[in-house]
């Protein structure tokens, strides 16, 4: 799931990238998990 989400933030078309690519790639990896994950929390929280 997070991959999907690096791989459609990204502007880079699928194939040979730069460091800052990957970086970006990398960033938007992350902060997809932590949204995420923050928003499975808000959904358990207001389900409780």
């Amino acid at each position: 799931m997070s991959f999907v989400t690096a791989n459609r933030w990204s502007p880079v078309p699928q194939g040979p990238q730069t460091s800052a690519d990957q970086d970006f790639s990398a960033a938007s990896t992350v902060w997809g998990g932590a949204g995420a994950a923050s928003a499975a929390a808000v959904l358990r929280r207001a389900g409780s």
